[in-house]
C-alpha cells in the first residue's frame, strides 16, 4: 500500500507498508529529508516503525557526559612550578 508522501500538514502521517518500505526506501529516505515529515511503516496494518528527519541539535542543549565534568581549583593559575616537580620526580624515579 503506496502512500503520496507529499501531504499537506493538516492531513495525518504518511503510512506505508514494509513491503513499499524496503522497495522504495531511498526515495521514502530522500522525501522525510526534504519535507521534514515523518513516515509510518506499517506491518500487517500496525504501525512498527517511524521514519523521522534528524534534527540538529541546538548549541545551547546541554551534552549529557560534559554536564557531568566537574573543574576544582583555578584553570588560569600558573602551574609551571607543579610539572616541574613532576618531570623532576619522574626523571629520578
Amino acid at each position: 500500500m503506496w502512500l503520496n508522501l507529499r501531504r499537506k500538514s493538516n492531513r495525518p502521517m504518511t503510512q506505508i507498508s514494509t513491503y513499499e518500505a524496503k522497495s522504495r526506501f531511498s526515495e521514502i529516505l530522500s522525501l522525510v529529508e526534504k519535507s521534514g515529515e515523518a513516515v509510518v511503516i506499517l506491518r500487517y496494518g500496525h504501525p512498527v516503525a517511524r521514519l523521522m528527519p534528524m534534527t540538529k541539535p541546538s548549541r545551547l542543549e546541554r551534552d549529557p557526559v560534559l554536564s557531568r565534568v566537574q573543574v576544582s581549583g583555578d584553570l588560569f593559575d600558573d602551574t609551571s612550578a607543579d610539572w616541574e616537580a613532576m618531570n623532576g620526580a619522574s626523571a629520578l624515579a
